[in-house]
């Protein structure tokens, strides 16, 4: 599967020739990676892009679309270290401005973190679906299953799977997911 409307259609059982809720699910599908990007201070999907660093007085630039497929600018002399996303050099360059255009990101997610932001697109789906309970923007404070555990709305917006576990981080991102998002996070993040 591909993180695209196509899919997300079909992961909710949605006829391709359906167009009545592309909006919510494209919505879903933007948060979700939002979320996750934010999360992470990193982007994934693969595109073209110039980045700029001001006030320069270092020999690593880090840039937040990785991997990075090519550098066709600004790189000149420079080692760039392709999976972790910097452009090195062998002396710090100190100047007012570096410009840098590349081609970074995934053209194809990697399967852990396209799980992660199926995951993450569930609950913002969810949250954009009319007329669906909605947890907390509906009034629900507390939900509790005897014997599995419960979530409170009400207190800390976190959950317990009754070993003192969170389920939620922020009320957006699934345990599971910021596990795999933890993999991804840029360093220092």
């Amino acid at each position: 599967m591909v993180w695209s409307l196509e899919a997300a259609k079909t992961r909710l059982g949605i006829e391709p020739d359906d167009l009545s809720k592309d909006v919510q699910i494209q919505t879903a599908l933007d948060v979700a990676l939002n979320v996750a990007e934010k999360y992470c201070n990193r982007f994934f999907l693969q595109r073209s892009e110039t980045v700029k660093f001001y006030h320069t007085a270092t020999r690593v630039f880090q840039f937040k679309r990785y991997p990075i497929l090519e550098v066709s600018k600004g790189a000149e002399n420079a080692k760039v270290h392709h999976t972790s996303g910097h452009v090195e050099f062998a002396h710090a360059i100190v100047r007012e401005e570096m410009e840098f255009e590349y081609v970074g990101g995934y053209a194809v997610l990697p399967p852990d973190l396209e799980m992660a932001l199926w995951m993450i697109f569930d609950n913002a789906y969810r949250e954009l679906e009319p007329n669906a309970s909605k947890g907390l923007s509906d009034g629900l404070k507390k939900l509790q299953i005897t014997g599995v555990g419960s979530v409170d709305y009400g207190t800390s917006g976190s959950s317990s799977d009754g070993t003192g576990t969170s389920a939620l981080v922020g009320g957006m991102i699934p345990l599971t997911a910021t596990g795999i998002l933890d993999l991804y996070r840029l360093p220092g993040a």
